[in-house]
């Protein structure tokens, strides 16, 4: 089980290995996903920064590391050496021996410049950008 740092919300782990989620009130349900693990994780980490639509929940296994999102989805890594869950208000930090990383949402206005397309005031400026550079 794992509670979100806004105590709003909760994720459980069950022994058929699906990950529920959603409100702490239990009224509601955001996703149920089957993660094909019925090993129960390590650790279980919301990965959420404070005004975000996309809630999502990290979970640790000795070899795989899974982000789980709201819509079904999930990403996978394999996992080279032991390492530890840290949550912090805007990801997840992971950290190991040898290294450390942060999970982090990608924020909306990086998302809005690297779409294909983009006619952001951002995207525009990086396109300018690559006009002028010396090839």
């Amino acid at each position: 089980m794992s509670v979100s740092f806004s105590y709003k919300y909760l994720a459980l782990f069950t022994e058929t290995g699906h990950l529920w989620t959603g409100p702490s009130h239990l009224q509601d349900k955001l996703n149920e996903v089957d993660t094909k693990n019925t090993k129960p994780p390590q650790q279980m980490v919301w990965c959420r920064r404070p005004k975000s639509q996309q809630p999502s929940v990290v979970l640790l296994w000795d070899k795989l590391l899974m982000v789980v999102g709201v819509r079904q989805d999930n990403i996978q890594f394999p996992i080279e050496e032991p390492c530890v869950l840290v949550g912090e208000l805007d990801g997840v930090r992971i950290l190991s021996s040898s290294q450390q990383e942060l999970l982090q949402e990608v924020p909306l206005v990086c998302q809005e410049i690297f779409k294909i397309a983009s006619m952001a005031p951002g995207a525009l400026l990086l396109e300018a950008h690559r006009e002028y550079q010396v090839p």
